[in-house]
């Protein structure tokens, strides 16, 4: 049964994310990190979004700003250096507290001057930033997010050039937890089929809800994914702080 839920959950959200470019990762993250270990969930969880992202940047693909992406890969590499050393394992908690205040500290920074993604020193912080709250809670969307607020990108461009990099930013959180902490799973390996499966099911529900897409304005893309993020922070915000004070309800 939690596999059914859980490929449920990758065909949903998928959906969400190929309309809104975002809220889909968070809400995956969450649904993981309520019913797997933490570093099981943080793998499954970068091989769909991976798949879904990727997929959905190979859909947009001639509308991915390479300018952006190029600079952003750099910062990107920074970050997993630094967790690299570190060698950080979020609990639960964090990750929920985490995952949930993304979107309310992305409220307040929004419209802060210096964030424009266009501009090289941006890009390579927005690469940092974001791989690092990847690392950390699994899903970043609201953080990655702010960096567009200011941008004269159209939707297009928006949702092709967050797809690519968050597919980098997954790719790089695979390789972090399972290779470089070398945890796969506390509790015992995902079964097998499980990664082709989500991976399947992630580019269904991205192409479904690339029909839905097109059909957004400018102006319901943007509200709608404010909307949306900051709903889901107040969920998991609330589930972080049920984890540090009653874990086992």
């Amino acid at each position: 049964m939690i596999y059914v839920v859980i490929l449920i959950g990758v065909a949903v959200t998928s959906f969400i994310s190929a309309i809104l470019g975002m809220a889909g990762g968070m809400i995956l993250m969450g649904l993981y990190a309520w019913v797997l270990p933490v570093s099981a969930a943080m793998i499954l969880h970068g091989v769909t979004q991976a798949a879904s992202n990727g997929f959905r940047a190979f859909l947009l693909r001639q509308h991915i700003a390479y300018a952006v992406f190029r600079v952003y890969v750099f910062g990107a590499a920074a970050a997993l250096l630094i967790f690299s050393v570190v060698q950080f394992l979020p609990s639960k908690a964090l990750i929920f507290i985490l995952i949930g205040s993304f979107p309310i500290a992305a409220l307040f920074v929004r419209n802060a001057p210096f964030l424009e993604i266009q501009k090289p020193a941006t890009a390579f912080v927005s690469g940092v930033v974001v791989t690092a709250a990847q690392l950390m809670a699994g899903a970043s969307g609201p953080v990655l997010d702010v960096f567009y607020v200011k941008s004269t990108l159209d939707k297009n461009a928006v949702i092709a050039t967050k797809a690519v990099t968050q597919t980098l930013g997954h790719v790089l959180k695979i390789l972090y937890y399972g290779i470089i902490l070398g945890v796969v799973a506390e509790d015992g390996a995902l079964p097998a089929w499980i990664f082709p499966a989500v991976i399947l099911t992630a580019m269904a529900g991205t192409r479904a809800g690339r029909a839905v897409f097109d059909r957004l304005s400018e102006g319901q893309f943007r509200t709608a994914s404010r909307i949306a993020v900051v709903t889901i922070g107040a969920i998991y915000v609330l589930k972080g702080i049920q984890e540090i004070v009653a874990p086992t309800l």
